[in-house]
């Protein structure tokens, strides 16, 4: 399979794992409005939001199979899904529907990794921050939102980190809490830095 067309399956691949939650989202909020009487909307309106829902899940039912041995896929997490390899034909999503890299192909820096893992923990913290505040604030709907807005991509960031050198799925060797200590068990990087030298072959 020629580079170009693994690149588009993967990258469609990855945009149906995006649009499948994002449609069934925005598809609740009108139906859920409507039904509840929050707002006076439309019939019509109403009707395009569960169309919206079902699209979603429809969608979903899309990544069933890989796009490239079509065998089955027993995840159904989003975030999974995104950095997904599959166990068959060992292709990886998150590298272009390149095959997953087992040794060390390119420079990988501890200390970047570090400092992107320190950045992630600090706007988790944030986040957990600002809900717990929120009670105090009398419960202001714009600190919700932006510990909302801290947290979620915070630790849709950390549960989808991949190892900078080989790409494997970092949340599956180590919880968050190790992530500036991890050691890769498939390529041997370590984000401490330490890790031991390859004895070359003779």
């Amino acid at each position: 399979m020629e580079a170009d067309t693994r690149k588009h399956k993967a990258r469609f691949f990855r945009l149906r794992v995006i649009l499948s939650p994002v449609l069934v989202i925005v598809g609740v909020v009108p139906v859920y409005c409507g039904y509840k009487g929050l707002l006076h909307l439309p019939f019509s309106v109403i009707i395009t939001g569960v169309v919206m829902m079902l699209a979603g899940l429809c969608l979903q039912l899309t990544l069933a199979h890989c796009p490239f041995c079509g065998a089955r896929v027993n995840l159904r997490s989003g975030l999974l899904l995104w950095n997904y390899t599959c166990p068959h034909c060992h292709t990886s999503m998150a590298h272009g529907g390149g095959e997953l890299r087992t040794g060390p192909r390119k420079a990988a820096s501890p200390a970047a990794f570090r400092r992107k893992v320190r950045l992630i923990l600090l706007g988790l913290a944030l986040g957990i921050l600002a809900l717990l505040s929120a009670p105090l604030l009398g419960g202001s709907p714009a600190v919700l939102v932006v510990g909302a807005a801290f947290l979620i991509p915070s630790l849709a960031a950390l549960w989808t980190m991949h190892c900078p050198r080989c790409g494997a799925w970092v949340a599956k060797q180590a919880n968050i809490f190790s992530f500036l200590y991890f050691s890769c068990t498939h390529c041997g990087f370590s984000a401490d830095g330490t890790e031991p030298e390859k004895e070359e072959n003779s």
